[in-house]
């Protein structure tokens, strides 16, 4: 699953909510927003044309399961811009091979500890739009197992917002039908990212 697409279907309405500037809203607006999001990405999954889910999961279909918002998982991180843009392999769930381009790497801290991501740009896509697959300590337990996603439009600063509350899950999570990339190694974060969705279940 192209990964424009995948942003695409998971961002319609985020109008007025940027991932990019580093002031951080007040905590009760944000989760109100946040909530938001929620809600009509869930509206999306069961109504869209889209939507990844097959008819008989969007008749089962109600809700998302999420860790509720918390900020401590919203940091400033500090970026490294990485010159070299030598084309990397990333296979994806269906054993295809996709090329990207390691464009940033992310330094920030969780609960005090520093920890690093990279954010990679597939050698096709011409926008600001960066992907950064990611591995935690909750995958097989509260997410999925095969990781999650965060999507950053950068503008060339010093500084971004990574807003774990965002992170989401590839399509992959609901339904075999779509081959997903797969987080490298470089981002597996040893500690437990309790914050955005969790492992999707067909009820």
């Amino acid at each position: 699953m192209n990964t424009r697409r995948i942003k695409n279907f998971l961002f319609i309405g985020l109008a007025g909510i940027t991932f990019y500037s580093c002031q951080l809203e007040p905590s009760d607006n944000y989760s109100i927003q946040l909530r938001k999001l929620r809600y009509t990405k869930d509206s999306l999954l069961k109504f869209d044309q889209n939507s990844p889910l097959e008819h008989g999961q969007k008749v089962r279909f109600v809700e998302l399961a999420y860790f509720s918002p918390d900020t401590n998982y919203k940091v400033v991180a500090d970026v490294e811009k990485i010159n070299s843009q030598d084309t990397m392999i990333i296979e994806d769930t269906h054993k295809d091979l996709r090329k990207f381009h390691r464009m940033l790497k992310l330094h920030f801290k969780i609960q005090g500890k520093p920890y690093s991501l990279f954010a990679y740009k597939q050698v096709t896509d011409t926008s600001n739009d960066l992907f950064i697959p990611f591995y935690d300590a909750t995958n097989g337990k509260e997410t999925h197992e095969g990781g999650r996603y965060i999507d950053i439009e950068y503008s060339g600063k010093d500084k971004i917002v990574l807003d774990f509350n965002f992170a989401y899950n590839p399509y992959c999570a609901y339904s075999q039908n779509y081959g997903c990339p797969i987080p490298p190694q470089e981002n597996k974060l040893p500690v437990r990212i309790e914050a955005g969705e969790k492992e999707y279940k067909d009820n």
